[in-house]
């Protein structure tokens, strides 16, 4: 069940647009991959509360500029998650079963926590320019700036810490021919960051994340 709220607006007489939309989502029997033991189990994670509010827009300040632009918000929650594989907070507690961990299956109930890689804030910045050089050549350039806020508590193994990467690129274009060559540059801060980590097979208490691509810089 989900109900959204937005709007499409068109302003400066057609230099700009911003969209927002505002949404509410309950989802039942919602089916999740958790790694336990040696082994990867699916099920369904009962119920989960999803609600957030989500920016986009574009500016044109010349007909060579222009920028785009998207902010988020995000609340993913699970309001009924039993049979969930055990936290590492509470595997590591003292006593986990005070912790909320069932000694005898290894799961315990997610309620309250948040329901998949989800960053409560993220956004991006974009700028485009684009230059005639020659009736035949074009000079373009664009800097992207991505953000994600830091997801899931520094306690949990699959932690990420906010990070803004930014890319860009400076190519010459033919504008008749249809080839181009291009100076581009990746993740340029060099942020380190994971897409996602799970458990060793038949290395108990191992863990293994895969990391995502460094600075890279490439001309094509």
């Amino acid at each position: 069940d989900s109900i959204e709220l937005g709007t499409k607006m068109i302003l400066l007489g057609g230099a700009a647009e911003l969209n927002i939309a505002a949404f509410y989502t309950e989802i039942q029997d919602l089916q999740v991959t958790a790694f336990q033991d040696n082994r990867f189990v699916v099920g369904n994670a009962a119920e989960s509360t999803r609600k957030g509010v989500e920016f986009d827009g574009r500016l044109i300040f010349s007909e060579n500029f222009n920028v785009v632009a998207s902010l988020a918000y995000l609340d993913p929650t699970f309001d009924d998650y039993p049979g969930a594989p055990c936290t590492f907070k509470q595997v590591t507690a003292p006593d986990p079963a005070a912790a909320g961990c069932d000694p005898t299956t290894n799961s315990t109930n997610l309620a309250g926590e948040v329901a998949g890689r989800a960053p409560e804030w993220s956004g991006s910045l974009v700028t485009n320019f684009s230059y005639p050089i020659t009736p035949d050549l074009g000079l373009n350039a664009s800097v992207d700036l991505l953000y994600e806020d830091e997801i899931n508590p520094r306690t949990n193994l699959k932690f990420q810490g906010a990070y803004t990467k930014v890319n860009a690129l400076v190519s010459l274009a033919s504008l008749t021919n249809g080839w181009d060559i291009a100076l581009v540059g990746r993740n340029l801060p060099d942020e380190l960051t994971f897409a996602t980590g799970a458990g060793v097979p038949l290395f108990t208490g191992s863990w293994l994340q895969a990391r995502q691509a460094p600075r890279t810089l490439a001309i094509e």
